[in-house]
């Protein structure tokens, strides 16, 4: 998921640490997840088993309650994962000064 691999967090240390309320709110956010609580539960629950290592994983317990929220789960994940809205605050601020100069 990470664009840039020299960025050191992954999607795997964000599922495995995120808080309910921080995972929620990306999912609803990044990802207009309607069901993003339900699927947030889950992952706590499975991560106080094992920690998810792999896609696979994290598609079992998103499609074990919406297979129609898979995508806007793993787009949320993408944007979190490689900071999306800072990079994309950066670019207009810089646009903005190109545009005046």
């Amino acid at each position: 998921m990470r664009l840039d691999t020299a960025q050191t967090e992954t999607a795997a240390d964000i599922l495995n640490t995120l808080p309910y309320d921080k995972m929620a709110e990306m999912f609803r956010v990044y990802g207009d997840e309607p069901k993003a609580g339900f699927i947030t539960k889950k992952i706590l629950e499975a991560r106080k088993i094992q920690p998810l290592s792999t896609t696979e994983e994290l598609t079992k317990i998103i499609t074990s309650i919406s297979r129609d929220a898979l995508p806007r789960v793993f787009q949320a994940l993408r944007i979190a994962v490689n900071d999306e809205f800072r990079s994309l605050e950066k670019l207009l601020s810089e646009a903005t000064h190109m545009l005046t100069a």
